[in-house]
């Protein structure tokens, strides 16, 4: 037991050491903490794309909600929502050579169920939000982004013409919590036939 207990320390110290060599001399991989991408630097190949000006996005956003009591309906229950984006951003001055230029694509994809639809709220009635803020806009594929933007006189001037939510540009407030009263801008929240957010 005592030559394990000295043996154990140095097997631990050489160990960590190689692993600290070995994770210095190669790209970030997948799920590292110390990298900006979940899926990794895919062998420096992302890094690369970007310097020349190719962002590439896969986002995934699932929400539980769930009933204990009270609302309209209040057996106990719980619903799931979910929102797969698909979309790329190109730095015009790097990929086109246009001066202060991006452009934006996004496809978005929703699907499940909302508890404020059946739970919560009465569905005979309107509701003004909704406690699980990806479930909306119909659950289904959507165009969300397609856009450019010059930018003029230094950047104080943008100009930014094709398809998008103007909660992207005015109003804007981040979307720290699931509930849609504490996501988004608010404008599209309550007025959404008229000012939309994500996605449009």
């Amino acid at each position: 037991m005592e030559h394990f207990k000295r043996i154990l320390p140095r097997g631990c110290m050489t160990l960590l050491a190689a692993f600290g060599v070995s994770c210095g001399a190669h790209a970030a991989g997948a799920f590292d903490p110390e990298s900006k991408w979940m899926s990794g630097d895919w062998g420096g190949m992302r890094t690369e794309l970007l310097e020349k000006g190719y962002d590439f996005s896969l986002d995934y956003v699932g929400e539980v909600a769930g009933n204990l009591d009270g609302g309209y309906n209040n057996d106990k229950t719980a619903r799931y929502s979910d929102q797969f984006a698909l979309g790329v951003k190109l730095d015009l001055q790097k990929v086109l050579g246009w001066d202060d230029a991006e452009f934006k694509l996004a496809i978005t994809e929703r699907s499940g169920r909302n508890l404020s639809n059946d739970r919560i709220s009465d569905p005979r009635a309107g509701q003004f939000s909704s406690v699980q803020e990806v479930w909306g806009r119909g659950q289904t594929w959507r165009l969300t982004q397609l856009w450019v933007k010059q930018k003029y006189f230094d950047g104080k001037l943008d100009l930014k013409a094709g398809r998008f939510g103007p909660g992207e540009e005015f109003n804007s407030f981040p979307c720290d919590f699931q509930n849609l009263a504490f996501c988004g801008s608010q404008v599209g929240n309550w007025v959404g036939s008229i000012w939309y957010n994500w996605p449009v």
